[in-house]
């Protein structure tokens, strides 16, 4: 069935993952319950989250609201557990996630990884260029954007700008560049504490820019 969704390959199987292709074989199911993979509500105040298991289970969504067949490709390891809230990270990182959905269309490709760096996490995502132009990139998350032939587009961008200002919140940054010709890659870096966190570290002399 062509309207059925996209497939979603990962290292490892999680119950959302399962959960997904659950929904997937039953269109009917998924379009009644119309679930948003990974935003599950904010979780407990000052807990941890899995940042592995969030991204996965936003790209299951995306495969589930996805047109066509695009394919979703999962690289993890261990565990990545961030000191974050999970509903600011799940809105903050699905903004992005949106945006690589609309842009890989029916049959596109969306590569995610997520990988820990000393005191930083870095989530990365790389998607077709679809309409976006290269040298807009850099800024394209600080602009309104507007597209003539492809509103959805225009919406996808609007959903990532949203996501990034949430990110930012949580102490993060992201950046969007073109090294492969057509294609896009989105660079998410958080560090693992929260910035109240952070400031504590300043305060008590500690190396405090995880960036650095």
């Amino acid at each position: 069935d062509p309207n059925r969704g996209g497939t979603l390959s990962r290292m490892r199987t999680t119950l959302a993952a399962l959960v997904a292709l659950a929904l997937a074989a039953s269109p009917a199911l998924a379009n009644d319950t119309a679930i948003h993979m990974g935003r599950y509500g904010p979780g407990p105040v000052g807990g941890s989250v899995d940042g592995s298991v969030l991204v996965e289970e936003l790209l299951a969504g995306a495969a589930l609201q996805s047109r066509g067949n695009p394919r979703y490709h999962f690289q993890s390891g261990e565990a990545v557990l961030l000191q974050r809230e999970r509903g600011l990270l799940a809105e903050g990182l699905g903004g992005l996630v949106d945006l690589a959905r609309v842009c890989a269309g029916d049959d596109g490709l969306v590569r995610a990884a997520i990988d820990p760096a000393g005191e930083l996490v870095r989530i990365g995502l790389d998607y077709p260029l679809a309409g976006l132009s290269e040298k807009d990139l850099p800024s394209l998350l600080e602009r309104p954007f507007a597209s003539e032939h492809d509103p959805s587009l225009a919406e996808g961008v609007a959903s990532a700008r949203q996501g990034v200002a949430l990110l930012r919140e949580a102490g993060g940054r992201v950046e969007l560049a073109s090294p492969e010709p057509g294609r896009v890659h989105c660079e998410v870096r958080l560090p693992i504490q929260p910035p109240a966190a952070l400031r504590a570290g300043r305060a008590a002399g500690k190396p405090e820019d995880p960036f650095a």
